[in-house]
Parts: structure tokens; sequence; C-alpha cells
């Protein structure tokens, strides 16, 4: 956990050997605020757009209808229409692989109406990777990495405990894809970061990711503090475990402001 002065607090759960480690670490879906990060930073540079349809954005591949009508901001708000609900087309036949979800995809129309609900996919990210490996000039050697890899723009980030928080502080401040459509409770996903209602038990923007045997979970207040935090398991609601501890590492903003291991 950090501010934006750099000053760092490590809180350790066992020995302290992952937090302070340079082990790679599998980060799952932490790597989708990254890879939206890098997607605005082309729609402010106007390479991209934000209602550009599939069909523009990746003109060499075939997309049954209505999928090729799906938008890059469908697709950053999970508002696609893929409903891996059944299926997850990133793990078919056991391959955890962007390549076979996004062939798999093209060639059907999404589940449900895309733009009508918020319905988490992975695919959908898949696909923004393809489109950023359109044009790889300028992504950082990591992210390129990542995109190339066989879980792709979906969980492909594979890094230290402390890279993977550097990464992510890159990525601030957050930046805000306002959405007619909403979660339940009021939450939604912006560029990668799910968005919260402004309440007192938990920071305003945050993602978890889950894969066999972890769980990665990153938080931020959207300007200054972060939180990066990977834990060995597998609970048996993800969600409600991620947001539980989340809840309960927060805290730690309460502290003073200087390193000093826990």
């Amino acid at each position: 956990m950090g501010d934006h002065a750099g000053h760092l607090m490590f809180v350790d759960g066992g020995d302290g050997s992952i937090a302070r480690s340079e082990q790679p670490l599998t980060m799952a879906s932490l790597t989708k605020p990254m890879v939206a990060a890098e997607v605005h930073k082309r729609v402010n540079a106007g390479v991209l757009a934000l209602d550009a349809s599939l069909t523009t954005l990746l003109p060499e591949r075939t997309f049954a209808a209505p999928t090729g009508a799906i938008t890059l901001r469908q697709l950053l708000q999970h508002q696609g229409g893929f409903d891996r609900a059944r299926l997850d087309p990133v793990l078919i036949e056991g391959r955890e692989g962007c390549a076979a979800g996004v062939e798999y995809s093209a060639a059907r129309p999404p589940q449900q109406r895309p733009g009508a609900a918020i319905i988490y996919s992975n695919v959908g990210y898949c696909l923004l990777g393809n489109i950023l490996l359109r044009e790889p000039q300028g992504l950082a050697a990591p992210l390129l990495q990542t995109l190339r890899s066989p879980r792709g723009a979906a969980g492909g980030w594979r890094a230290s405990l402390l890279e993977t928080y550097t990464a992510l502080r890159a990525t601030l401040p957050v930046a805000d894809l306002p959405s007619n459509v909403k979660l339940p409770d009021g939450s939604y996903y912006g560029y990668g970061w799910r968005h919260w209602p402004r309440t007192n038990v938990q920071p305003a923007w945050t993602h978890f990711g889950r894969m066999p045997g972890l769980v990665a979970l990153a938080a931020t207040d959207g300007r200054e503090l972060l939180l990066v935090a990977h834990f060995n398991g597998d609970p048996s609601d993800p969600e409600l475990a991620s947001e539980q501890a989340i809840r309960q590492l927060w805290r730690c903003t309460e502290w003073s402001g200087v390193e000093h291991p826990r």
C-alpha cells in the first residue's frame, strides 16, 4: 500500500515472503485496469474512439452479427453481452487462452444484447488486447509481453507484488467512464476499475482477480492511495471475500505515512 508521495507500507499476513519478494505472481484480472489505461491513453490521443465497433477496430476479422457492432466502450465496461454463466470461451476445453476465446466468440452472436447489462467478461478484454496489438508501438515491454501471453489482456500479468503496485500506480488518477447501466448495488465499470458509490466502508475504485488457488485484489481512492494484495486459497465466494478483504485492509490508509512494515 502506498500514496502519491511514494510512501509505502507492507502488510504481511505470514512470513513476509510475498510482500517483499521479487518472485513473479499470477495477478489474474488485475491485468484489466492496466489494459484499460492503455486504451484510455489511445482514446485521449484520438487513435481509438469509444463508439467505434469491433468491425471497424478489427477489420481483418470476420464477426457474426451483432458481435461486430459491439463498441470499444461496451468492451471496456463489460457491456458487450458476453455471458460466461455456462461457458467462459477463454477456458474452452481447459485452455486458458484469449486466442481460443476470441475465435469462439467472433463466430457467434453475444448471449445478451450489447449495452443492456453489465456482464463481467474475460473475452471482452481479450478483444481489447487484440485491438492494442494491431498497433504495438508504444506499449511498455511488460504489457506487450502480457498481451502476447495465453491469458492475454484478460489476466496475463505476472509480476512481483511491488511491480504490480508500480504498474497500477501508473494508471492513477483513475479516469471515470460514466455508465447508464449499473449493477444492483449501484456500481459500474469505467476504464477497467469497478466504481462504487461513495460510502464510508470501501474505496471508490476496486478490482479483484481469481484463478484456482489464488485471489489478487486492488483498491484506490482514484487519486493518491493504492492497495494491492495477493492471497493463496479458494474462497467459496471470491467476490464477497475480496470485498471484505479490501474493507479490512483499507483501514491501513489511516496510517501516518512513513514506511513501517507490519
